[in-house]
């Protein structure tokens, strides 16, 4: 398997912990985004720049479709989020086990 980026490790390794994690968790958690109300959430595009913004939730939506591609991750149309796949779950108890901060 390629190497994974330091964004799909970041992936991997949120979904592992919470069992699932959103586009808007990734951009917040990763590039500090900052919601702009809670219920259906939004960013402040004028704030953090249309160009940065743009970047980033290209970015995100490249390395989930990678991951799911490589079998590791599939998305919950229903609910919007993304979960590891049993193959992506054994992958990062695998990780943990070589990572000593792990």
């Amino acid at each position: 398997m390629k190497k994974l980026s330091r964004l799909q490790k970041f992936i991997i390794d949120q979904a592992y912990r919470r069992h699932r994690i959103s586009n808007p968790d990734i951009l917040i958690k990763w590039y500090g985004f900052k919601p702009t109300k809670h219920g259906a959430l939004n960013f402040d595009v004028g704030f953090i720049g249309e160009s940065k913004y743009k970047s980033a939730t290209v970015s995100v939506a490249r390395a989930l479709t990678r991951l799911r591609n490589r079998g590791l991750m599939r998305r919950s149309y229903q609910y919007g989020y993304n979960e590891l796949t049993l193959h992506g779950r054994q992958l990062m108890s695998e990780l943990l086990k070589t990572d000593p901060n792990g």
